[in-house]
């Protein structure tokens, strides 16, 4: 009895010592293999085997041992719930002991095999349980020359089992928390460079990396849809450095696009080889697991499908699939821009080709930097006649102090001898309004003498504006210059994690303009449109800079605050009025410019969706219409 008691006292010694080492670590993948490999050091087996669980699948998605030869690791099959000692644990919620796996009738199948392939003797499996629920199994397992497990030796196991749960648990929140971080953080990322560049290759292949790394899919693929033919056309891949390269357009599956086409929605496929929308033979040979489709959406309907790959079980969580679906949007977007910006550059083409006869400006200077020839271009650009510009110094006469010196420095490199290439800058005109233009340049040589500069001038004055227009749209309404629907959702959603990280409470305005149809009806739309553009600057003039103001819908509006002492929800409606009632007052108009208003509270202990709030202020605001009514 007093060995036993000593015994008892080494094993709780050890399971304690093991519980610390266990829980050291948040990182899932050196939690796993921890418990594996204290699995085998406190029960004394050959090997140690850790199952995690994917209930949707009715399969195990995560497979970590200690124990097996290095070159057996990661080869054998995971088992189905349908099959195996450890499926059986799983669906029964308790224990198994097994004196030889090979007599017992539950070894059936691949199971069998597996366990005749490694020699497997005797196991002791253990449910991993977390509030009542399997997450996965641990096994201890020995081979045919080792000891049979005892039932002390399962009552270890257990044990173990019990605190590897727990650690697991939070090694799994710990990985949603990063997971989550790290994929607010792409969004950001992607939507920087959305706003930053219309080159649609370097656009479409920084998302398809972007959603490789966040998602840690095998391959990731971005198709294009001729909306006239129907066919998809491959627009960009990326893939892990481990996986192979696959061959262009691989795998177009034409059943998963189809569905994805059918229903305008996200296609996921957990078990791709069971299912009828995944059997192209080539992706089946590339053993693929997991798949899903995303929809590209477009103002003008679908344009494309952004497709991962996985060639293991992939289970999606709801986080994950709405972090996919903001990349798709943002995918979609590129795309739209892109386009429009092609269609854009094609009219100017075209235009090009209409006026090709209408050469740009071309200046010569002579070696004393004077202007010796001013062609019709020139006079057209810059609005001085030819007599006007002969004999005047070039720099002085097209540029203001600001670019002045920018200026001299071109034109001292060609003089030097230097070509300048095509380069965009501000020159300005004989009214002094500046104009946007690419300048290049070239010396003139006669022998190796320099005798004098060409300097060319193409007013880019239109592809300016036309970038800085595109890379507006996709936040910004057109009209009033606030933000519009998905530019207010976007920014809502990360004021919504800084809100509840900070503890602060917000509130949302919903705001209605009243009578828009009757203006319209009475006055003409561009007095409606004056008047949606003075109800947002109104909402300007009464919230601060650091709140997202957005004009929702047609004649609806929103605004996102945070809430302080000085600017509660009651306040701002109040200054809100007041500003509607100064606007109303300074100007003679026939009729009275009105908002309907409603808010609801953001309480981050008792947190809620911004869709939800949306809502919350919009039935506020019909309850309270024609009662509190700003103006």
């Amino acid at each position: 009895a007093e060995e036993e008691i000593k015994q008892r006292n080494r094993e709780l010694a050890a399971l304690n010592a093991i519980s610390q080492d266990i829980t050291s670590s948040l990182d899932l993948d050196e939690t796993l293999q921890r418990i594996a490999d204290s699995t085998r050091k406190l029960t004394g087996s050959r090997r140690g085997r850790i199952l995690l669980v994917n209930p949707q699948a009715r399969q195990f998605l995560k497979d970590v041992n200690s124990g097996y030869p290095l070159e057996e690791k990661g080869t054998y099959d995971y088992e189905r719930f349908e099959q195996g000692i450890s499926g059986w644990v799983v669906r029964e919620k308790r224990s198994a002991l097994v004196p030889d796996v090979l007599a017992d009738e539950r070894s059936v199948g691949r199971s069998l095999a597996a366990s005749v392939r490694h020699g497997t003797k005797s196991v002791a499996v253990a449910p991993l349980l977390v509030r009542g629920e399997v997450i996965g199994t641990l096994s201890a397992v020995n081979l045919c020359d080792d000891p049979i497990f005892t039932p002390e030796s399962m009552a270890l196991v257990e044990r173990l089992a019990a605190q590897a749960a727990v650690a697991i648990q939070n090694a799994r929140l710990y990985d949603k928390m990063q997971r989550h971080l790290k994929a607010m953080t792409t969004l950001q990322k992607v939507g920087m460079e959305l706003t930053s560049s219309l080159d649609l290759s370097t656009l479409l292949q920084g998302i398809a990396d972007s959603t490789l790394k966040l998602t840690n899919a095998d391959y990731v693929h971005i198709f294009s849809l001729d909306p006239e033919t129907g066919e998809f056309t491959q627009r960009t891949v990326s893939w892990l450095p481990e996986a192979k390269k696959p061959p262009i357009g691989w795998p177009r599956n034409r059943g998963l696009s189809a569905a994805v086409v059918r229903t305008n929605e996200p296609v996921v496929i957990e078990k791709a080889t069971d299912h009828p929308l995944y059997s192209a033979p080539e992706a089946r040979k590339w053993g693929v697991k997991s798949v899903a489709g995303f929809p590209l959406k477009g103002k003008w309907g679908l344009m494309g499908i952004l497709n991962l790959v996985f060639l293991q079980p992939h289970a999606f969580s709801e986080d994950e699939l709405r972090v996919l679906a903001l990349l798709a949007d943002q995918a979609a977007i590129a795309i739209e821009n892109a386009r429009l910006f092609e269609e854009i550059e094609e009219r100017r083409m075209y235009l090009e080709g209409v006026l090709g006869a209408a050469p740009d400006a071309i200046v010569t200077l002579d070696d004393r930097f004077q202007i010796v020839e001013w062609n019709a271009g020139a006079e057209r650009l810059f609005g001085y006649s030819r007599e006007e510009a002969i004999g005047q110094d070039l720099d002085h006469l097209v540029t203001n102090p600001d670019v002045f010196e920018e200026a001299v420095g071109f034109t001292q490199r060609v003089m030097g001898g230097k070509e300048l290439p095509p380069t965009e800058a501000v020159r300005y005109r004989k009214d002094g309004s500046p104009v946007d233009v690419l300048v290049a340049g070239s010396p003139i040589l006669v022998g190796d003498e320099l005798i004098g500069v060409v300097a060319v001038y193409t007013d880019i004055t239109e592809r300016v504006r036309m970038e800085e227009t595109l890379r507006a749209l996709a936040l910004l309404d057109e009209l009033t210059g606030l933000y519009n629907r998905r530019g207010f959702l976007t920014l809502a959603e990360q004021q919504l994690k800084t809100a509840n990280r900070a503890k602060r409470r917000m509130m949302l305005l919903f705001a209605d303009l009243d009578g828009l149809k009757q203006i319209n009806d009475t006055f003409g739309h561009p007095e409606g449109d004056r008047a949606l553009i003075e109800a947002a600057d109104t909402l300007r003039e009464t919230f601060r800079e650091s709140d997202i103001i957005a004009r929702f819908a047609g004649d609806e509006f929103v605004v996102l605050a945070i809430e302080t002492d000085s600017a509660s929800a009651e306040a701002l409606t109040a200054r809100l009025r007041k500003n509607l009632e100064t606007r109303n007052a300074r100007r003679d108009r026939c009729y009275t410019l009105s908002l309907s208003v409603g808010v609801a509270r953001y309480d981050p202990e008792h947190p809620c969706s911004i869709e939800e709030l949306l809502i919350r202020a919009d039935r506020a605001m019909y309850e309270g219409k024609g009662n509190n009514t700003p103006g």
